[in-house]
């Protein structure tokens, strides 16, 4: 009985000192690809029209417009090339009508706007979010609020009773992006399509910023004559192998990267021809699905790859010697009868930094040009995140042979 009256003390005293905190509304955490969403902070001034996520994804889906948006961040090779993809995603995977942006900058350390270059608001929606680490939406804005001058139509948000969700982009416990969105709602699909792109966003910056702090060259992009002619499942695809390459060594990465263009070539076997920073020695550190324990480095020059690396093509069986056909036998343990090596080219100098190989396709059947394409759309947007942790890998051993020494 005494338990029972303390408790009811303590919630009485809680519900005395804050009533509007006490009574507000809870919503679950969403949980899409391992990905949690902030908890929601309602504001004082009304509720918000945010109804209860779903209890499962089923019927999450991305149409072919957002699920290009979202790939797009992947694409991003600076911070504000990820500021600007990240507002484009989010006019498109949202029913949002503004959306604003803030990202941290990395040598200044601020949240802001690089479409005005101002900072981070310290009052307001806005900085409520920051300081709450959580979403919060309204359906009113204070008159002092810096939003209404950040607004194209603030008065729109009471007048045509629309809503206002600003949410924040945590990686681990620090902000490094705010999102505002104005909107006439916010649906359960809604909150999923929001918490992929805080992931998309997260993911992104970590690389950027891993990017920018290794000398070595990692800018990769797909050959000259790509084709965006995609269907909606390779670029689902695709989003999840991205998804999945974050936070990966070296070799887990391209075992990633390898394992997919086999799934999408139907071929047996594949591996990447890494290209030295020197252009003068290539590198392949993993074959298929196993990465090999003493990496295999041979000479640019003179052997089956010379000719891709020369001429920036595409390479499959049909041009390659009997003598060279032996040699990749030799080289891989296994009998080819198929192969396609795709060139990856540096989008600073025009170099081949990779080749993506693929090997015996089922059926006995040579590689087609749809299977070019497929590996080119791959390395669209995973080609920044792999040269990324294999430029750091390197640079790595760089130092460590120069300590020793």
């Amino acid at each position: 009985m005494v338990v029972i009256v303390q408790h009811l003390l303590e919630v009485a005293y809680l519900y005395y000192r804050d009533r509007c905190r006490f009574l507000r509304p809870q919503t679950e955490a969403i949980d899409f690809a391992s990905t949690r969403e902030p908890a929601t902070a309602f504001s004082n001034h009304s509720s918000c029209r945010l109804t209860r996520p779903p209890e499962n994804n089923d019927d999450f889906v991305l149409n072919s417009e957002q699920l290009n948006a979202v790939l797009t961040l992947s694409n991003a090779e600076s911070i504000q090339q990820l500021w600007a993809a990240a507002r484009v995603a989010g006019m498109c995977l949202l029913p949002g009508e503004e959306c604003v942006v803030y990202i941290l900058e990395p040598h200044s350390h601020r949240l802001v706007n690089l479409e005005d270059n101002e900072p981070l608001p310290m009052k307001g929606v806005m900085w409520e979010t920051f300081r709450q680490k959580s979403q919060v939406c309204s359906t009113h804005l204070d008159a002092a609020d810096p939003l209404c001058t950040i607004l194209r139509t603030p008065a729109s948000i009471e007048s045509e009773k629309k809503i206002v969700v600003c949410t924040p982009v945590l990686d681990e416990e620090a902000v490094i992006s705010i999102l505002l969105v104005v909107c006439p709602e916010l649906s359960p699909r809604d909150q999923l399509k929001l918490a992929l792109l805080q992931k998309q966003i997260v993911l992104c910056y970590r690389r950027i910023r891993t990017a920018s702090t290794t000398p070595v060259e990692n800018a990769i992009t797909n050959g000259p004559n790509y084709s965006d002619a995609m269907d909606d499942n390779s670029n689902e695809s695709i989003l999840q192998l991205c998804e999945s390459l974050y936070d990966q060594d070296a070799a887990t990465l391209q075992i990633k990267i390898i394992n997919y263009l086999q799934a999408q070539t139907c071929a047996d076997c594949g591996f990447l021809v890494l290209v030295s920073p020197d252009n003068t020695q290539l590198v392949v550190q993993v074959i298929g699905g196993k990465a090999l324990e003493d990496e295999i480095k041979f000479p640019a020059d003179g052997n089956v790859f010379s000719s891709v690396l020369m001429k920036r093509k595409s390479v499959t069986e049909k041009e390659l010697t009997k003598d060279q056909l032996d040699e990749l036998c030799r080289f891989l343990g296994v009998n080819v009868h198929t192969i396609l090596g795709v060139p990856v080219l540096s989008r600073v100098t025009g170099n081949v930094v990779a080749i993506a190989c693929v090997i015996n396709k089922a059926g006995r059947k040579s590689f087609t040009a749809q299977d070019v394409v497929s590996v080119q759309h791959c390395f669209k947007y995973t080609a920044a995140v792999l040269t990324s942790t294999v430029a750091f890998k390197y640079t790595a051993a760089v130092l460590t042979s120069t300590v020793a020494y």
